[in-house]
């Protein structure tokens, strides 16, 4: 596999790794400072776990034709920035601003790796 499909790979393990453990971690811990119910954090958690998945088997398995896998998990990471878009409009009464702050540095995030996913599949 070229290494740029294998950097991306590896950048969405290793931040759905982060993810996982902010999210179902840090976050559920510091609860009341965030304002989403431990519930949806364990929810978001899980999400980034089975992508973080996905990426791990990808890192080990894909040689060739990288491409639709990349393409896959650059969609699948749109699909949870829309879910918790979703999730932030639902319980926006509720989010602090350190919530607030650190779902949108999220997005920003996992959208720009998205980005890169997806057009380097399409090249």
């Amino acid at each position: 596999m070229n290494q740029k499909p294998r950097a991306l790979f590896f950048a969405d393990y290793l931040g759905a790794i982060l993810s996982s453990f902010i999210l179902g971690i840090v976050l559920v811990y510091f609860q009341s400072y965030i304002g989403l119910p431990k519930t949806i954090l364990y929810q978001l958690a899980i999400i980034a776990m089975v992508l973080m998945t996905y990426s791990g088997l990808c890192i080990l398995l894909i040689k060739k034709n990288h491409k639709p896998f990349l393409f896959t998990i650059g969609i699948a990471n749109i699909c949870y920035c829309i879910g918790s878009l979703f999730i932030m409009n639902t319980y926006f009464a509720e989010l602090t601003i350190l919530g607030l702050s650190y779902f949108i540095l999220e997005k920003g995030i996992v959208l720009t790796l998205a980005y890169l996913e997806i057009k380097t599949a399409l090249k």
